[in-house]
């Protein structure tokens, strides 16, 4: 899935307005980063913080228990990343 190049479409349909496709691609994402720190690594370095970030911040409750077990998943598998959550989050993505 990595090497197919996943990630980057994955953090695309993050940026989609439609709810269920953030949340499939939320959670998507959360199962890559289970796997490795290297492979959590990856979806960080794609730029998924910033994007995660917005997701809490929407008004919808499904999107936002999404996003939130994400975030768990990516700071349990990267604990480094803590910091980049809690800095995009006070950040509006553009």
């Amino acid at each position: 899935m990595i090497d197919a190049g996943a990630v980057p479409l994955l953090i695309l349909c993050l940026q989609e307005p439609e709810l269920a496709l953030k949340r499939v691609a939320a959670s998507s994402l959360s199962d890559v980063c289970k796997h490795s720190l290297e492979l959590a690594q990856t979806v960080v370095d794609a730029g998924a913080i910033a994007h995660l970030a917005q997701m809490i911040l929407n008004p919808d409750a499904k999107l936002k228990v999404t996003a939130s077990t994400y975030s768990r998943v990516l700071m349990n598998s990267d604990p480094d990343s803590s910091f980049s959550l809690i800095a995009s989050s006070a950040t509006p993505v553009s």
